[in-house]
């Protein structure tokens, strides 16, 4: 995608000796594949729609670059200032099918998904990387109205209202939220189980990874990276133990290889 074509126009500007714009694409509205770069995700029309895709890389968003460790059938990459509900059907449609979804750079972002799409997308997702400049980002999916009176500061990133049932690899690099999950999830909640790595680095104000609930869901887990997050005073939330009453078995991450834990200064405790 390096050497893509990426001067693309929207519609208004179109004048006769303009670049090519991007609602000519919607007269190969049969297209099977697609690997596409475009600048600013204000200039993609909101009827653009291919239902037929089997098989894409999207890149929203400027200075897109590197080269993918793992080639995946469908690839999003997006860099917004604002959330998903300005973009129009199309392009909710690819994320919803994504396998491969990386955001970057949303300084404007509080919140990504609107409640009513959170059960909707993901599906299809294998592979999750959230980085860079999100300062304002407190959580990935609206939270019930009960919660409306909680800090910011302590809403997690994920929730129950979002479901990953293929979700294989997740990293977080640079972003500012301090809890990922929530302390408990209802016992019918399982969307990680297929979580095999997970890695975190630069999350500077991170202060516990996991709940002793949510690390018995991650069965599966086999890498597990904690790289230069200086406030994380637990890996396992060891509170949850103490108020709900958990046994002595402390029996986890069965199929993990030696985690690796480098630069988390005020860590005092790794593992139950």
């Amino acid at each position: 995608m390096s050497n893509s074509f990426t001067q693309w126009e929207a519609e208004e500007q179109l004048s006769q000796r303009s670049n090519a714009s991007l609602a000519e694409l919607k007269a190969l509205s049969c297209l099977t594949a697609l690997a596409i770069q475009i600048p600013n995700a204000k200039i993609i029309p909101k009827d653009l729609c291919f239902e037929q895709l089997q098989r894409d890389k999207v890149f929203i968003g400027e200075a897109w670059s590197g080269v993918e460790e793992i080639e995946y059938s469908r690839t999003l990459k997006l860099k917004l200032h604002s959330s998903i509900r300005d973009l129009g059907y199309g392009m909710k449609m690819l994320l919803m099918k994504a396998e491969n979804l990386y955001l970057d750079d949303m300084k404007g972002v509080e919140i990504f998904l609107p409640k009513s799409e959170g059960r909707k997308c993901f599906q299809q997702l294998k592979n999750l990387y959230i980085k860079n400049g999100l300062p304002k980002l407190i959580s990935f999916c609206f939270q019930d109205n009960g919660s409306t009176s909680i800090s910011p500061q302590l809403l997690p990133l994920f929730n129950e209202k979002l479901v990953f049932p293929k979700l294989e690899n997740l990293k977080l690099s640079s972003i500012s939220i301090e809890r990922i999950w929530q302390y408990q999830f209802p016992t019918e909640f399982c969307s990680f189980q297929n979580l095999t790595s997970f890695i975190m680095e630069s999350c500077s104000n991170l202060k516990h990874v996991l709940s002793y609930s949510m690390a018995e869901y991650l069965k599966q887990l086999k890498c597990l990276e904690i790289i230069d997050c200086n406030s994380i005073k637990e890996i396992i939330y060891m509170e949850e133990i103490k108020k709900e009453g958990y046994g002595k078995s402390y029996y986890l991450f069965p199929s993990i290889e030696l985690p690796k834990i480098k630069e988390a200064l005020e860590t005092h405790r790794i593992l139950p």
